[in-house]
């Protein structure tokens, strides 16, 4: 049975890293084509975390710098 575990951890290991390389995928698509304020957030949360990617403190300024200007409040002063 502990040969069987280790299978399905690796199963669900790989397929959370599937969905949260999805997850940024959308929110790059949301903020970079269709403007959303709070998907530029919320990456450039992810960037200076380094949560689900690697730490990016250029990218993470630059992901605040545009929610600001769309207008997302919680990026003022970031």
């Amino acid at each position: 049975m502990g040969e069987e575990l280790m299978k399905l951890n690796n199963a669900i290991s790989d397929a959370a890293k599937e969905i949260e390389s999805s997850t940024f995928a959308i929110y790059e698509q949301s903020c970079d084509d269709k403007n959303l304020g709070i998907s530029c957030y919320f990456l450039a949360q992810a960037y200076e975390a380094g949560e689900g990617i690697a730490k990016d403190i250029k990218k993470a300024k630059y992901y605040y710098k545009k929610a600001c200007e769309l207008g997302h409040k919680e990026a003022y002063g970031k």
